[in-house]
């Protein structure tokens, strides 16, 4: 177990320790049944109780006691921790060094008498920290993640010790799709049939390895509705685009939209000039045969601006999408009008997506307006 505390903390156990006598001896005399057997029970039996007998208690149980028990308590445990080195006490004259207490990180000490805590180690990762004289490259010996040669996380921390956050994680970085699934925007949201909803969008599938996954847009009107948007994403290259959508609750009706080929929304970072442009056109339809569309359109760059709302104050890339749609189905049934041209207009933030969006046909309608009001897990 590794904590950080102030050197010189000390942990006393009480040691009790007891102490053994010796054993007393004696000889047996000899009958012999005349006068000169006075003689020799008399001079014998006195000389030997006397000299034996006290010789031995006195000297072998006062030797015995003194010397013997004395040593063997000073050996024991000469600093009273409470450990000895037979129990694994490293250096038994200090109290604060025993396996009893806590690792102590870069006093150049093995405090728990363990090679299993390293003193310059403490995250145990295996890289040793740049703290006092160890002399390491782990840039952040708390975190077992981050050492050299780490691979980068979307977590807004230095992971690989190389100066940089959060370098290369992020297919395009102005729509993260590698957060973790617990990363949400929420918007105010207002589509085509003028109700206001709360939109919270999260990741719900994401793949580093194929660079494709799934958006869930959930939107909620405070009362009784409530429906489900999956939209299909895909980036190859740093470009960033959409293949299809999933709708289902609300209308009680669910449908799969596919297109004929990906629409591209974002360019490769590095391509996001003011005036670049890209163009785009595909048919889609749905599985239940009630919505189908030709679209076609032009994405521009606008260029940087700073953004204030109810989110912050972000230095944001706005985008404009004109774009141009042709009803080939019946998807007034789902209440929705695709026979229409306008512009869509999306000022997107580096590390943390989309901001603002306004879709605006060209007969003035509002489409869709969606702000973000909150966001959690992404680090703009």
């Amino acid at each position: 177990m590794l904590t950080r505390r102030i050197p010189g903390t000390l942990l006393i156990l009480a040691l009790a320790t007891g102490c053994t006598g010796g054993a007393v001896g004696s000889l047996d005399k000899v009958d012999t049944g005349d006068e000169a057997d006075a003689d020799t029970d008399t001079d014998t039996d006195t000389d030997t109780d006397t000299d034996t007998d006290a010789d031995t208690d006195a000297d072998t149980d006062a030797d015995t006691d003194a010397d013997t028990d004395a040593d063997t308590d000073a050996d024991t445990d000469e600093d009273g921790d409470g450990y000895s080195v037979e129990s694994g006490d490293c250096d038994d004259t200090d109290p604060t060094i025993n396996p009893g207490v806590a690792e102590v990180c870069y006093d150049g000490t093995d405090n728990d008498c363990s090679t299993a805590t390293a003193d310059c180690d403490c995250d145990g990762d295996g890289a040793d920290a740049t703290e006092g004289a160890c002399g390491g490259d782990d840039c952040d010996d708390d975190d077992p993640t981050t050492y050299p040669g780490a691979p980068e996380l979307t977590d807004d921390a230095d992971n690989n010790c190389d100066g940089d956050v959060d370098e290369d994680v992020y297919c395009n970085a102005f729509f993260p799709m590698s957060n973790g699934s617990s990363a949400f925007r929420m918007y105010e949201t207002t589509p085509q049939n003028g109700t206001t909803y709360t939109e919270t969008v999260t990741i719900d599938t994401w793949s580093s390895t194929t660079a494709q996954g799934a958006l869930l847009r959930n939107y909620f009107d405070g009362g009784g509705t409530s429906f489900d948007v999956y939209e299909d994403r895909s980036c190859v290259t740093g470009q960033f685009g959409i293949i299809g959508w999933e709708m289902s609750g609300g209308t009680g009706l669910s449908t799969n939209v596919t297109y004929s080929g990906g629409r591209v929304e974002l360019l490769a970072e590095a391509d996001l000039v003011p005036g670049t442009t890209w163009t785009y056109s595909y048919s889609a339809s749905d599985s239940l045969g009630l919505l189908s569309f030709d679209a076609s359109g032009t994405f521009e760059v606008i260029g940087t601006s700073t953004y204030t709302g109810p989110s912050g104050t972000f230095d944001a890339l706005e985008i404009e999408n004109s774009y141009t749609l042709v009803d080939t189905g019946t998807a007034s049934f789902l209440g929705v009008d695709v026979d229409r041209t306008g512009t869509i207009t999306t000022k997107y933030v580096e590390r943390l997506g989309p901001v603002f969006v306004q879709d605006i046909a060209d007969d003035g309608t509002v489409v869709e307006l969606r702000e973000l009001q909150s966001y959690s897990g992404f680090y703009p």
